[in-house]
């Protein structure tokens, strides 16, 4: 990839969030838990409490669908992208 030309964090970021995300987007059928997973929970994406989707649908609709129950909203945290620990955390345990 172009990091070698351009080895900053700043560089490194806007990859993973304009090639690799959406990659994994694609290939986990935007599933984000299991994007969350791979990055070993490091912070980059995280699930986003100010949604609330029982809003979303009318009462009796989401209650028999029970919705909310099953589908988090989850949103990539930019702060994250911007310390070397989040990406070294996708690395896994050193142990």
């Amino acid at each position: 990839m172009s990091l070698k030309e351009n080895p900053t964090l700043e560089h490194l970021a806007g990859i993973f969030k304009q090639k690799i995300i959406p990659q994994l987007q694609e290939y986990f059928f935007d599933d984000w838990a299991k994007i969350n997973l791979v990055f070993f929970n490091n912070g980059m994406i995280v699930e986003d409490k100010e949604i609330n989707i029982s809003g979303l649908f009318p009462a009796n609709i989401e209650q028999d669908m029970h919705y909310s129950e099953q589908k988090k909203i989850w949103k990539i945290e930019t702060e994250a992208f911007k310390t070397i620990d989040a990406f070294t955390k996708i690395l896994g345990s050193k142990s």
